[in-house]
């Protein structure tokens, strides 16, 4: 290559360049996607982790450098040492990388809620989203795709959960892609919005992994979005909108049925054969109370599904309606997840003997919402209870996690990140 590329900010970059070989489109091209994370994956690296980064490319022959942020696509025409952006790259070259990314894309298994694996207790588990934010039907549309980019801070304009939503409600397709994890609350909802995730580079995803998401219509998405990608909502035609409708419908119509927050605590239940819900009562304990997405959707699921049955410890006050929190300075402003339970469904006079409780047996089943932020008790719970009347959730990003121990021991496990 007649150039070198570097990634990263102020003084702190790394030289890239090899690891580009791979990504050779045609023996000509090289496309280095928009986002940061998106970049780091196929850098396999991140020099300033929480820190916006640059694409630096420079000409050896001359030493003229050029600088990318991440709100782009950058093209590279390696034959040709040309540069190029999304809005100014040619046609033809346009034509020859999306023909790369349909053969590719099309090659994704669809998605199945089936699951196999050699540890019959270790479950995949993705996010959710409360049914009270799922529009009813699929809303007008004003724009092909929309303006909120994640990974560019300038488009994050939204501070209340109202208009976060309207962006999306009136957007055809909406981008996202892989954050910390692949699995990503922004996903949802999206979904929920009656819009379309364009999710680049999902083929990639482990597949069991966003298990329970509809990569397979997520694939069709990606697919129609390339497709129209270069028109305006207006200039669409008939068949073309109706396209997008129809496959908008679709896509919300699985949303109903598989990702609501008590259809996943429903599906939590039955891979532990619970069938009968009348007199459950599960103990959902925390180490740590501080926001968590998977522990907080989960809570709400098993509060929508038995109510004060269901009883958390340490109180997990964000997802309930309460007039003294300030759900904007929760974490990603509390949208989605926080002021939904009606404060009720929380007895607090079962708070003071929690440990008597569990001594007593008196509850069914006992839960860890996010078993790696904390596992208190479980001296005891391990004591009264066998592994198979225990639920231990992972829902980090990225770990080293135990699962693999905890399943040889009979206890059930369910693992958001699960790359086996």
């Amino acid at each position: 290559m007649n150039f070198k590329v570097e990634y990263g900010i102020n003084s702190n970059f790394i030289d890239i360049t090899s690891s580009l070989n791979k990504y050779i489109i045609n023996n000509n091209y090289i496309v280095i996607p928009f986002g940061d994370h998106n970049r780091r994956d196929m850098f396999c690296c991140d020099p300033c982790v929480g820190e916006q980064k640059i694409v630096k490319i420079t000409f050896l022959k001359n030493n003229e450098v050029f600088f990318f942020d991440s709100s782009e696509n950058v093209y590279i025409d390696i034959t040709e040492n040309n540069l190029y952006k999304e809005l100014s790259c040619p046609t033809y070259i346009l034509d020859i990388i999306n023909s790369h990314i349909i053969k590719n894309i099309t090659n994704i298994k669809s998605a199945c809620i089936s699951f196999q694996s050699k540890n019959s207790n270790v479950f995949p588990i993705t996010f959710s989203i409360p049914e009270c934010k799922i529009v009813k039907n699929v809303p007008k549309k004003n724009k092909l795709i929309s303006d909120l980019i994640p990974g560019v801070l300038s488009t994050y304009v939204y501070n209340n959960e109202n208009d976060y939503y309207k962006e999306y409600m009136s957007s055809t397709f909406a981008t996202t892609f892989r954050k910390g994890g692949w699995d990503c609350l922004r996903h949802y909802e999206i979904l929920a919005c009656g819009s379309i995730p364009y999710f680049p580079f999902i083929e990639n995803c482990p597949d069991n992994t966003l298990k329970l998401f509809p990569k397979h219509l997520i694939v069709e998405g990606n697919l129609l979005f390339i497709k129209l990608k270069k028109q305006k909502i207006q200039d669409l035609s008939n068949d073309e909108l109706n396209q997008c409708e129809n496959l908008t419908r679709r896509c919300l119509e699985y949303t109903r049925n598989n990702l609501t927050t008590i259809k996943m605590a429903q599906y939590i239940l039955n891979k532990i054969n619970i069938n009968d819900i009348e007199n459950l009562k599960i103990l959902y304990l925390s180490g740590d109370t501080r926001e968590d997405y998977l522990s907080c959707l989960n809570l709400i699921g098993f509060k929508e599904l038995i109510g004060s049955n269901c009883h958390d410890y340490p109180k997990n006050k964000y997802i309930y309606k309460n007039k003294d929190i300030k759900y904007i300075k929760l974490y990603g402003k509390g949208i989605t997840y926080s002021n939904i339970i009606d404060d009720t469904l929380h007895l607090n006079d079962r708070d003071i003997n929690v440990e008597t409780d569990i001594l007593n047996k008196d509850y069914d089943i006992i839960m860890y919402g996010n078993y790696h932020r904390g596992m208190p008790f479980f001296d005891i719970v391990n004591k009264i209870y066998s592994p198979n009347e225990i639920v231990l959730i992972c829902g980090e990003d990225e770990h080293c996690c135990d699962y693999k121990t905890f399943s040889y021991k009979g206890y059930n496990v369910f693992v958001r990140e699960l790359y086996d």
